[in-house]
């Protein structure tokens, strides 16, 4: 996740492609509210795709980012317990949103 620390993403994205070496990419694309920022994802998703590297989304991942991310492109979501409300347990109603908004990532190529 360093990638999200720097301040010239584009230039950070032009460094990594140069080693052949590294595939992928852990990020959050330095988005501070997912659902605000859709289209400035889609661009940076592209971007790395151009350069020939798969992301994974990391960060701020919940119910209602999760299809916004979908929406951007993103095809591939790390998900800890800050997707769980307040870090607790799932209740089975959440386990039956992710559950469902799972099989429709997945449906579309996309893993988790």
């Amino acid at each position: 996740k360093a990638i999200d620390l720097v301040e010239d993403y584009d230039a950070a994205v032009e460094t990594i492609a140069q080693y052949a070496q590294i595939k992928r990419v852990l990020t959050n694309f330095q988005a501070k509210c997912i659902p605000q920022e859709q289209e400035r994802i889609a661009r940076m998703v592209r971007r790395l795709r151009d350069a020939r590297l798969e992301t994974t989304f990391s960060g701020g991942v919940n119910l209602e980012t999760f299809p916004v991310l979908l929406a951007a492109g993103v095809r591939e979501i790390h998900l800890s317990s800050g997707a769980r409300d307040g870090g607790g347990r799932l209740s089975p109603e959440q386990i039956g949103r992710y559950d469902a908004l799972r099989r429709d990532f997945e449906a579309d190529g996309a893993k988790l």
